[in-house]
């Protein structure tokens, strides 16, 4: 499902100018839609009100510019808080948790390479991604853990015991599915599920697509490669080439 134009126009501006004060009349004028439809369209299509989403936003680009190693405090004013303290309340109130576990949790920390935050969903807004998809409502939605207990990219959600949503970047994600098909044609791997509208992914201001988990325990090595590593390989990397 893509969202509709008014809605797309409206995250653009928003994300253009979360240093200003955006206002929800502001966005209504701009639609040409009255102000009841609007704030209706808006909260079906993000799963939010407008000052949730822009809220939402300036908390996210504000700790991404922190992490930066960038002062807080300056960064915060810029995002119209009043002060450090108020984002921080607003942080935890969003997120359950304090910017600097955030960051502890979330981030990869390599030496001599600034931290990358990882794009930021609420549940709800998670929830309402999914309805795009003809799956059991209400499933539970959760991060990802490896068996040494880390967290995989914050790109990725378990959704119930059978499916995986993902997001990231479009051009790389794109690609993927295109590669997925080659590798699903070799029996390597698993197609997006469908859409309710057909379309093998979610369009908006970032793409999401929902893979089916493979059930079982993993395979050994010489299983998954069988006896000659260097077919495999060739084959695999074939597959990568096409695309």
């Amino acid at each position: 499902m893509q969202y509709p134009e008014v809605i797309k126009t409206a995250l653009e501006y928003i994300e253009q100018n979360l240093k200003t004060d955006i206002t929800a009349e502001e966005l209504t004028k701009m639609a040409n839609y009255s102000t009841y439809h609007y704030y209706r369209l808006f909260s079906w299509v993000m799963g939010s009100s407008i000052a949730e989403y822009i809220l939402k936003c300036r908390l996210d680009h504000a700790l991404a510019e922190i992490a930066c190693s960038r002062k807080a405090i300056d960064v915060v004013l810029e995002y119209g808080f009043d002060t450090y303290a108020g984002f921080y309340k607003a942080f935890v109130k969003m997120y359950g948790c304090s910017p600097k576990k955030y960051l502890s949790i979330y981030q990869e920390h390599k030496p001599e390479k600034k931290p990358e935050v990882v794009n930021m969903y609420t549940e709800k807004e998670l929830r309402t991604i999914l309805e795009n998809w003809d799956i059991e409502k209400n499933l539970p939605v959760s991060d990802v853990y490896l068996s040494n207990g880390s967290k995989v990219s914050g790109n990725i959600w378990s959704v119930g015991s059978d499916y995986f949503l993902k997001t990231g970047k479009r051009e790389l994600l794109l690609k993927k599915i295109k590669i997925s098909k080659e590798f699903h044609r070799q029996g390597f791997s698993s197609l997006p599920i469908l859409t309710k509208t057909g379309e093998e992914y979610v369009d908006g201001k970032d793409i999401f697509i929902l893979t089916r988990g493979f059930a079982g325990s993993p395979l050994p090595k010489s299983d998954r490669f069988g006896d000659n590593r260097v077919k495999f390989g060739e084959k695999y990397g074939k597959g990568i080439a096409r695309h």
